[in-house]
């Protein structure tokens, strides 16, 4: 077993120049010793107590032990923002407390989306300028970085771009410091060539849509630092408290306590570690319909999702039907109500008519307790409404004939 510790094996050239980087230290990736691994858990469980926001998004990202890390300008850490690759020799020598640090700086990265906004940038520089802004936040939240961590009172409140255009004065880039640990990766395709821009944006607002999940489940934990979720839900800021909207579709009453006495059963499953939950139960059979027509944006879904998972989270409903429209049904799908909703795998992007959903919901025989639709509204409504309440999470200023009306509008991450 490789402990992490030797020197990497050779591998082909062509493997380095011809793949982007995230298939070459996937192809990379290491076995590691146990003490490595319980050091990689300890280091979750530690980031999650501190900052559910931090934790939740570190404990969803694919951790994978890699020793060679190409194309990075050091092999110590890194994210794509999907896994965060780490090099076993790093995380050894760092004491707990600064792997925690580094691991919500590589969180940092993804949230801000600092590998998809380099667009063409000097990928060294855009890295040093986004140490710069990330670090100052994590400082003030209180995590402890490695002692090089980059840090200049002068960029305080800069954003990323800012930052390079300031840095790249110095055309020499001899004055331009660097720090020895944390990358981000630019995603690329497998043959290495550029992804399209409508690749990056969607995979921008998935980010987003995570962050804004992340968000909630630490406002509702009360045990998140202030600086970047405060970033976070400034950027991503509503003007109705949706939360507090889709509670009460689910249990029909309002945001309930935190406490201990009913734990996280999908946190317990999926990383066997206890975690706070709530009492309020209450949520029967939730049905939700999908508007994946082609004029709906991918942004508003992503972030809708992500609020009904931590909803979903805490309320552990009977069963969750989720239905995927356009102008007639692609897909009816039957959720464990104590599991979050999967990976959201969009089916449709045709034109939109909204009685089919209705029609499946009926031929299906379930009895639905709650209904919420999320759509752009544009399309034909059934004359009649179904025996069952209905909300319309509308993201234009469309007004569904019957039901809950529920304006969305959502804004988008950027520092």
């Amino acid at each position: 077993m490789n402990t992490g510790t030797e020197e990497p094996k050779d591998q082909s050239k062509s493997l380095a120049e011809a793949a982007d980087t995230r298939t070459a230290c996937l192809a990379d990736s290491v076995e590691v010793s146990r003490a490595l691994l319980d050091k990689v858990a300890k280091c979750k469980v530690r980031l999650n107590i501190k900052s559910v926001f931090y934790g939740n998004l570190a404990m969803g990202m694919d951790w994978v032990a890699c020793l060679s890390m190409y194309g990075m300008a050091n092999k110590t850490m890194a994210t794509d923002g999907i896994s965060i690759f780490w090099n076993p020799g790093f995380v050894e020598g760092m004491t707990l407390d600064e792997f925690i640090g580094v691991t919500a700086h590589e969180v940092a990265h993804k949230v801000l989306k600092h590998h998809l906004r380099i667009r063409g940038r000097d990928p060294l520089i855009w890295n040093v300028a986004t140490d710069y802004a990330i670090n100052k936040i994590l400082v003030d939240d209180g995590f402890v970085l490695p002692k090089d961590a980059l840090l200049n009172s002068k960029y305080d409140g800069w954003n990323a771009e800012k930052i390079y255009i300031d840095l790249m004065k110095d055309q020499s880039k001899k004055n331009i410091k660097q720090q020895a640990w944390g990358n981000f990766i630019e995603p690329k395709n497998p043959d290495g060539s550029s992804k399209s821009s409508e690749e990056m944006s969607a995979e921008g607002q998935k980010v987003d849509g995570q962050a804004r999940a992340a968000a909630a489940a630490g406002k509702l934990a009360g045990n998140q630092p202030g600086n970047l979720v405060e970033m976070v839900n400034k950027s991503l800021e509503p003007d109705i408290d949706y939360d507090e909207i889709i509670w009460k579709v689910f249990t029909g009453h309002g945001l309930p306590e935190y406490s201990m006495r009913r734990p996280s059963k999908s946190i317990l499953s999926n990383y066997d570690m206890f975690s706070v939950g709530h009492d309020s139960t209450g949520a029967g059979i939730i049905g939700i319909g999908a508007d994946v027509s082609g004029s709906i944006g991918t942004i508003e879904l992503m972030h809708i999702l992500g609020i009904i998972n931590s909803v979903i989270e805490q309320t552990g409903p009977e069963k969750i039907v989720v239905v995927q429209f356009d102008h007639q049904v692609s897909s009816v799908i039957e959720y464990d109500g104590d599991s979050a909703l999967p990976d959201f795998k969009v089916t449709g992007r045709g034109g939109t008519d909204f009685s089919p959903q209705f029609k499946a919901i009926e031929d299906s025989g379930l009895h639905i307790d709650q209904y919420l639709v999320i759509t752009d509204g544009y399309g034909p409504f059934p004359d009649k409404a179904p025996d069952y309440p209905v909300t319309w999470l509308m993201t234009t200023d469309v007004r569904a004939p019957w039901g809950t009306t529920v304006p969305f509008r959502l804004k988008g991450i950027n520092q």
